[in-house]
């Protein structure tokens, strides 16, 4: 528009100023030289003409120099030429310049000004002259004759200069329309030629008619090359379809000039395909395109910017962790589903409000301080922090902002994640109850050996005092006692032992449902009748698992005597027991999960309960509840280690007044064995010795006094070394008299296996007796190597080592070879107790 407006302006201007040129010439020419004249007769006409002369010149120089201000000088040439007429009308009724004036005029009025402005410049002039003729006519000299016709000449004249102006705006307006149309069409080409977009006019059989060059450098192919073939031969073949109904859609509508907005693939000359989005215009009825113009953009690269969004919005909105979006000052924009799902808040809860509404009051005011100080320098915060979800529940959380900038760098928002810890600090507390357990076991285990020595050596020699008492009932009765005791303090061992997982137990094929019937059966006993027992079991009984029954008569004695005990002052006081088959899927994240199902034995009650910082500490030895002189703390360390030995685990669910629920998880077996039965073997009481000699190792010298003195009792000979390297001297020596040797495995300078290696080098036919105060996960892989060996715990019941000592002289002599399986050899020849004390002799 600006560039046709001042093509329009330019030629309307250009006659002006060839006007302005010739008139102010030719007026300046004649005044000059008029000039001359009137001096001799009046120097003031002469002066006049030489001024108007000067004039002209003047606005000759000014007019060639700014032809852009050709209408101001115009309106100053117009007013010069009124003075100069009006002046002559009045002073010079006979001269020649004022009827040159009176017709050039107005004429110029008209020619410069227009019609209007023409007008108004022929009723001035008319003005003018009637005012003249009025005043000063008579004296001047003018007629009513010249008036008259003058101002019929001026009259004729403005009806022949209106049609003339009329006539030339027709001009004007086709010329000018030709040049805006010439501009028009220009434009176009320019914008068809260098545009981004692809223009083309197909018919309604969608042939193409014109397409812009630009297609050349969008998809390559050149227009002639493209003219008068099918649109849709460019289209993706997937596509056409899309395309044809929207072609079909534009043809059929209503509206004038209806469009239609689709998306395709369309070939570019290399073969590949590029995203285009398409608007068609129906324009078939238009006198110079008739056809539907198709306006197509590129829109690949917008469209892989769209897939790459999706995927990262698809990304975040799938990932396992909490993710919110906020602006520069912390006011929440976007959640994910994580964090839905974390926190209990939908979208439409959180969007708008600040991060605070999840706050638990947990964190210091410090703490936010440093966060926002961190973010805001740009830099990402990271730390553990306790948030609260709707239902009020507080989680631990490690929480990850970081700034985001835009293109210049400055930050715009900020993005958090956060990292439930949950799950986390429950296996980090396992963790840590694992160590300490590990860290007690092996305490334990350390201890152990030095213990069961002292006991081996008690049991002994209470048996040479009760022997040696026989005829005194009253002292007889006390050493009974004494050694019941020590086997008690055995069993304790044993427990802390089992509950270190550093004890051996015999595990076999174990119906879990008689089980319990027959456990319950025993413990209903120890139970006040005011208690009531309820025993609900919700599974086949034949389902079995892999354990000891001993162990597990343990654990379940160990929970019912603490259910009693929380339920005393209950006004009804119940205990259930119940067992039910849970699934592995079903139970929460755990590293200790070994099977697809499990058994869940449940033993709750409606006592006092337990608080939630006791809750930890429950399996820990020696650690109680109850008070002073009714609890050990070992109860719920032996549960916890029987557990563990049968590759189980424990949980709890307490409330303080509400009660409590243990529920223990055991592996279930996937086959169902049936064990075989074997009968019972009725034990035969020991013969006593004939005098056999035995090679008796230890390096306490009190379990070798107490062993020889035992031994000489029960009929046999002995002879006595303090470690391997003396026993292997003395075997040496006696060789052909040792029945039978009793070997402890730990000793200085040569251990209990490395001697009786060196032995069986001598005589492979010798037995051999392990005793050791160690548990039997540490004595067994050494006493592998000896074949056939036996391995005998401290402290031991004296009968049942005599019972071997015969079985051993009795047997054929050894092989030498080591066997396959000496595992499971040594473990069915482990003597002494296993999952349960020996009892004392009677």
């Amino acid at each position: 528009m600006n560039t046709s407006a001042k093509t329009e302006r330019d030629l309307m201007a250009a006659p002006k100023v060839l006007f302005l040129n010739t008139v102010f010439l030719f007026a300046g020419i004649v005044a000059f030289g008029m000039s001359f004249i009137r001096w001799q007769t009046s120097p003031l006409m002469g002066s006049i003409d030489l001024l108007f002369a000067c004039c002209n010149g003047a606005l000759i120089y000014y007019l060639n120099r700014h032809r852009e201000k050709i209408e101001a000088i115009s309106t100053v040439a117009l007013w010069l030429a009124y003075s100069l007429f009006t002046t002559i009308l009045i002073l010079a009724h006979e001269n020649s310049t004022r009827i040159s004036l009176f017709f050039l005029l107005a004429a110029s009025a008209f020619f410069l000004k227009g019609r209007k402005s023409g007008l108004v410049w022929l009723l001035l002039i008319l003005l003018t002259i009637v005012s003249v003729y009025l005043l000063e006519g008579n004296r001047i000299g003018y007629s009513q004759l010249d008036i008259v016709t003058g101002c019929l000449y001026l009259i004729a004249l403005y009806f022949i200069f209106r049609n003339y102006e009329t006539f030339k705006e027709t001009v004007s307006e086709q010329d000018r329309d030709k040049e805006i149309l010439r501009l028009s069409e220009e434009r176009f080409r320019t914008l068809a030629e260098n545009g981004n977009d692809i223009i083309a006019i197909v018919t309604n059989k969608g042939v193409v008619q014109f397409i812009s060059p630009s297609i050349q450098s969008i998809l390559g192919h050149s227009p002639a090359a493209i003219i008068h073939t099918l649109l849709s031969e460019l289209i993706h073949p997937f596509d056409r379809p899309g395309a044809a109904v929207a072609l079909a859609n534009v043809l059929d509508a209503q509206e004038e000039q209806a469009t239609e907005h689709y998306e395709c693939r369309m070939r570019h000359r290399d073969g590949s395909y590029r995203d285009f989005e398409l608007i068609s215009r129906n324009l078939m009825n238009h006198p110079v395109i008739g056809g539907i113009v198709i306006n197509g953009r590129d829109v690949t690269a917008r469209k892989q910017a769209e897939a790459q969004l999706y995927q990262l919005s698809q990304a975040i909105e799938q990932t396992g962790e909490s993710i919110l979006l906020t602006n520069r000052y912390g006011v929440i924009e976007y959640v994910n589903s994580a964090f839905t799902k974390l926190t209990g808040y939908s979208a439409e809860e959180v969007i708008g409000h600040l991060p605070a509404i999840l706050g638990s009051g947990e964190n210091t005011q410090p703490f936010y301080e440093e966060m926002w100080k961190t973010i805001n320098q740009g830099r990402t915060w990271q730390g553990k922090i306790i948030d609260r979800k709707k239902n009020g529940q507080l989680f631990p959380a490690v929480l990850s902002i970081s700034p985001i900038r835009d293109k210049h760098g400055v930050i715009t928002h900020f993005v958090g994640s956060h990292t439930n810890l949950t799950e986390l600090d429950k296996m980090e507390q396992q963790f840590r109850q694992a160590q300490k357990m590990e860290a007690l076991g092996t305490l334990v285990g350390g201890i152990a050996h030095d213990f069961n020595n002292i006991l081996a050596g008690m049991t002994g020699n209470l048996y040479l005092a009760k022997r040696a008492t026989r005829q005194m009932p009253d002292v007889q009765q006390k050493l009974a006692t004494v050694d019941q005791l020590s086997f008690r303090a055995a069993d304790l061992i044993k427990q802390l032992l089992t509950f270190a997982r550093k004890d051996m137990v015999n595990m076999q094929p174990l119906s879990l449902a008689p089980f319990i019937h027959d456990a319950l059966r025993l413990c209903r006993t120890s139970i006040p009748e005011n208690i009531t027992i309820s025993h609900h079991t919700h599974c086949d009984e034949s389902l079995q698992i892999e354990g000891n029954s001993t162990q597990l008569h343990q654990v379940l004695m160990n929970l019912i005597n603490n259910a009693r005990d929380a339920v005393e002052e209950s006004h009804e006081p119940a205990i259930s027991i119940s067992l039910t088959i849970v699934a592995a899927d079903q139970l929460h994240a755990r590293p200790d999960i070994v099977a697809s199902r499990y058994a869940r034995l449940s033993v709750s009650d409606n006592g006092c309960g337990i608080a939630a910082d006791q809750q930890a500490h429950l399996f820990e030895p020696f650690y109680t509840t109850k008070e002073q002189g009714k609890g050990t703390g070992l109860g719920l360390a032996m549960v916890f280690g029987a557990v563990q030995t049968h590759h189980g685990f424990i949980e709890v669910e307490s409330t303080p007044h509400q009660g409590a629920t243990f529920h223990i998880f055991l592996p279930l077996l996937e086959q169902q064995p049936c064990p075989a039965t074997q009968p019972a073997q009725q034990k035969q009481p020991a013969k006593p010795g004939h005098g056999e000699l035995i090679l008796l190792v230890d390096d306490e010298r009190s379990i070798i006094d107490m062993g020889r003195d035992v031994l000489e009792s029960l009929g046999y000979r002995v002879i006595c070394a303090a470690n391997g390297i003396e026993a292997v001297e003395l075997f040496r020596a006696r060789r052909h008299e040792v029945a039978l040797i009793i070997m402890d495995i730990v000793m200085p300078k040569l251990g209990g296996v490395q001697a009786a290696e060196r032995i069986r080098a001598i005589a492979p036919e010798v037995r051999v007796i392990f005793a050791t105060g160690y548990d039997r996960e540490t004595a067994l892989p050494d006493a592998l190597t000896v074949s056939d060996a036996i391995v005998l715990s401290k402290p031991y019941n004296i009968d049942q080592m005599h019972q071997l000592i015969q079985q051993q002289l009795t047997l054929s002599p050894p092989d030498t070879a080591v066997p396959q399986d000496s595992l499971s050899a040594a473990r069915s020849n482990i003597a002494g107790p296993k999952a349960e004390s020996a009892p004392p002799p009677a």
